[in-house]
């Protein structure tokens, strides 16, 4: 079950920060307005509310409302104080000191005892919360000092991204920790807005708390603060965009070619970065591209940047590494130096030399069995379609014969599960730190892991272990080298990054990994 939540998003894109990377803001129309309502068109139902329970991008959006987190983070990945006053870290533990004066929805207090119970049921194995393996720890103990406020926390692996984890959790308070039933269809935080009234697949309208004090990006009184927000489940991004247009909404993320006719028409953005997807190879030994080799000619004999542009329909940038949402902890270009130009030649003389010779039709064999490959992909897109045709154009020149095959969510969790055939694969890795990948490429494998394309790769283990033992920032050289071996060993080979961008009318906001910061919200006069 944990496994097929993950998969479903391959990512962790918490609400944890005061600004984040924003692009394209132009002057606003007009000032700052008191008591209107913010409506958010979403792409997707964000189904189960509970924070803990999704990695899912619109619960996350949902979360951002309802449940703040221990840390904030500014745009150049600093940590700053946000439910937590102060706070130490090492890569095993963490003590954080929560803020005086939080209270919850229900008026209650929030207690550290709270905080630690939080922590402790994502910890659990019972609960099958996704963040288990990715943001915690297994092994992970809390405890709590209600009287001075206090939570320290011990981490049973070393974790180089201990605070900054554990920081950007969606707090719970107290009632829904007792009863996780409530939150569902409910919510019980410390955030800006209350959920009022749930209609799922159709909207959400979400009130704002009065009492709200303690916002990441200071104190005293704010202006042009909604008094309601009002989500949309909007699945079309067409009709999202046209509903931008004429004012009935008041914030889209839109990916697609609608892009151009909403800038065309001066509809201000904010932009991010976000990979369509990434190259992972099946590893496991009765698959072709289990051999170096055969993975390292598949990359030479495509036209990598050909292919990204098609993906992201000519909108995307160079990528330059596998952790593309910003703000970035780690930062550097891992891709560049790593991955050879286009060379046919090379790429046909590479499985020669691997045993791969054509025959008849153009293809290779190797003991009488043709070089035939599947290559899965996200569907729903056909700007990935697109590309994954190209490379299979490109693939054929050098002799390889590959199929095609677009998976919805729920194939895509399959696949992780090791009940899909599969050679190659676009996995949409949405990443926050590179911590996050290591499960994914490394450890066991499915159904025991989620290591689903069976790497094995000594030296990334051994760079991943190096990195560990450093904390925070201080750990960055490490983890650019560790995945500089992933890409070099062609392990995983990144893309070019879409520019997603979040279009605004009448409002402005604040984002982090694509996520609307709940306490940034601010609405404008025409």
């Amino acid at each position: 079950m944990r496994s097929t939540r993950i998969a479903i998003a391959l990512l962790v894109s918490s609400a944890m920060g005061l600004a984040a990377c924003s692009g394209g803001a132009s002057s606003r129309p007009g000032g700052l307005v008191d008591g209107k309502t913010f409506t958010l068109a979403l792409a997707g139902d964000p189904g189960n509310l509970d924070p803990s329970m999704s990695v899912l991008a619109p619960t996350n959006q949902m979360s951002s409302l309802m449940y703040d987190n221990l840390l904030a983070q500014n745009k150049a990945g600093d940590l700053g104080p946000w439910l937590a006053q102060k706070w130490s870290a090492t890569t095993t533990k963490a003590t954080f000191t929560l803020r005086r004066g939080v209270t919850c929805s229900d008026g209650s207090p929030l207690k550290a005892s709270d905080v630690a119970a939080d922590l402790n049921f994502i910890a659990n194995p019972d609960s099958h919360s996704p963040y288990l393996g990715l943001l915690v720890a297994p092994g992970l103990k809390a405890t709590a000092n209600d009287s001075t406020g206090s939570v320290t926390v011990t981490s049973a692996k070393p974790d180089s991204f201990l605070a900054r984890n554990l920081g950007s959790i969606p707090i719970i308070c107290g009632k829904g920790t007792r009863d996780r039933s409530l939150l569902a269809h409910g919510s019980d935080g410390t955030g800006p807005y209350v959920l009022s009234k749930a209609q799922p697949n159709d909207q959400y309208t979400l009130t704002r708390r009065k009492d709200y004090a303690w916002r990441p990006d200071g104190a005293g009184k704010q202006k042009g603060l909604p008094d309601k927000v009002v989500v949309r489940i909007v699945t079309n991004e067409e009709t999202a965009a046209n509903l931008l247009i004429t004012g009935q909404v008041n914030a889209a993320t839109i990916r697609g070619s609608g892009q151009l006719r909403l800038i065309a028409q001066g509809i201000r953005n904010r932009s991010f970065e976000q990979p369509p997807g990434v190259l992972v190879f099946n590893e496991s030994s009765s698959n072709p591209t289990s051999d170096p080799a055969v993975r390292k000619a598949l990359v030479q004999g495509a036209d990598l940047n050909q292919v990204g542009k098609v993906m992201t329909d000519s909108q995307g940038r160079p990528s330059r590494g596998v952790v593309a949402m910003t703000p970035q902890v780690c930062t550097g270009n891992v891709v560049t130096e790593n991955i050879p130009d286009r060379s046919v030649a090379a790429a046909k003389s590479m499985l020669e030399t691997a045993g791969w010779t054509v025959a008849a039709g153009g293809f290779r064999y190797k003991d009488g069995k043709r070089l035939t490959l599947k290559f899965t992909y996200p569907s729903g897109r056909t700007e990935i379609a697109a590309g994954a045709e190209l490379l299979q154009q490109q693939w054929k020149k050098i002799g390889v014969d590959v199929s095609l095959e677009g998976l919805d969510t729920a194939g895509l969790g399959r696949v992780l599960q090791g009940g899909v055939p599969w050679d190659i694969g676009l996995a949409p890795f949405q990443f926050n730190l590179p911590s996050n990948l290591v499960p994914f490429v490394s450890g066991p494998t499915p159904p025991a892991g989620i290591n689903f394309p069976h790497v094995e790769n000594a030296d990334y283990q051994k760079l991943v272990g190096q990195a560990q033992a450093l904390t925070d920032k201080a750990s960055c050289t490490k983890w650019n080298a560790a995945e500089t071996s992933l890409i070099k060993r062609a392990d995983i080979v990144p893309l070019m990054n879409s520019v997603v961008r979040v279009f605004l009318n009448g409002a402005d906001v604040q984002l982090d990994r694509g996520i609307i910061l709940g306490t940034s919200i601010r609405m404008y006069g025409k």
